[in-house]
């Protein structure tokens, strides 16, 4: 399953938050099918999805220094 189709199915965060709420610029509906885009880079609600879909901890490291570094 992709992580379009996994948003497609289960849009809500673990706290019933929906990520349209994030996305100003557009409709949710219009965000996944952009996001379905051969060629079009994933953001952080794509990452996020990612990491719940399977179940792993991922580390996002920053350029900002020392506190750049979160694992989600």
């Amino acid at each position: 399953m992709s992580v379009v189709q996994h948003l497609r199915n289960n849009p809500l965060t673990l706290d019933g938050t929906h990520p349209i709420e994030f996305i100003s610029y557009q409709a949710w509906e219009s965000y996944l099918r952009r996001m379905s885009q051969e060629g079009v880079w994933g953001d952080w609600i794509t990452l996020w999805d990612l990491v719940n879909m399977l179940n792993i901890d991922v580390a996002v490291v920053s350029s900002i220094g020392e506190g750049g570094l979160r694992v989600i």
